[in-house]
């Protein structure tokens, strides 16, 4: 297990896999608990290099053993999809969570808005409606995630709101708004913008948006 979790935190999964072999057979493996530790480590490293299709199956072993799957075990293969952003991966992977009875979380929505960055906006107003139908309460990391998703040219290294406007003012108009009108609602159900956030909103009241 802690060669799985080395492994799994540097992303190596073909190293984890290889191990996965070994230890099949291995007496604690017919222990469920363990069984799910291990797999969940296999999803975390599947995740970690954007294998979406290895952490799909990594979920499912998890299925096959008769175990629920929770929702951290769904969030891990999630971040599979962020990581090679693929977005209708994750909507998929989302709308399985979905029908398995599982309640998506803040950290849910955040990895999927996360995955569309390259995606076309529609498809990531899709899944801002899909949260606010199933009421799930957003925050701060939440609302800056789905900004960045919707200002994707924008990175962390992005700073000031001089250079902010200088990215900005080349962007499509409707994803202008769609981030204007996000930090709006954000505001009217409490949720405090944090810094990058802020001077987004600031470019967009310079531009009469």
């Amino acid at each position: 297990s802690v060669a799985i979790k080395l492994n799994a935190k540097q992303g190596r999964v073909d190293q984890v896999a290889d191990l996965w072999e070994e230890i099949q057979n291995a007496s604690c493996f017919a222990d469920n608990t363990t069984a799910r530790v291990l797999l969940r480590n296999l999803i975390e490293a599947a995740a970690a290099e954007g294998n979406v299709t290895k952490a799909a199956e990594f979920l499912e072993m998890i299925k096959s053993r008769d175990l629920e799957v929770t929702v951290v075990e769904w969030n891990c293969a999630l971040h599979a999809c962020k990581v090679d952003q693929h977005g209708a991966a994750a909507r998929l992977i989302l709308r399985s969570m979905l029908e398995d009875g599982i309640t998506p979380d803040i950290i849910t929505w955040s990895t999927v808005v996360s995955a569309h960055r390259r995606s076309p906006l529609a498809r990531l107003q899709e899944v801002r409606s899909d949260m606010v139908e199933l009421g799930t309460p957003m925050d701060t990391p939440f609302l800056e995630m789905y900004i960045g998703s919707v200002i994707n040219t924008m990175t962390k290294d992005d700073k000031g709101v001089e250079r902010k406007f200088e990215l900005m003012k080349h962007m499509p108009r409707n994803r202008l708004e769609e981030a204007a009108d996000m930090i709006q609602y954000a505001r009217s159900k409490g949720v405090k913008p944090n810094r990058m956030v802020k001077d987004i909103e600031q470019v967009l009241q310079r531009m009469g948006i």
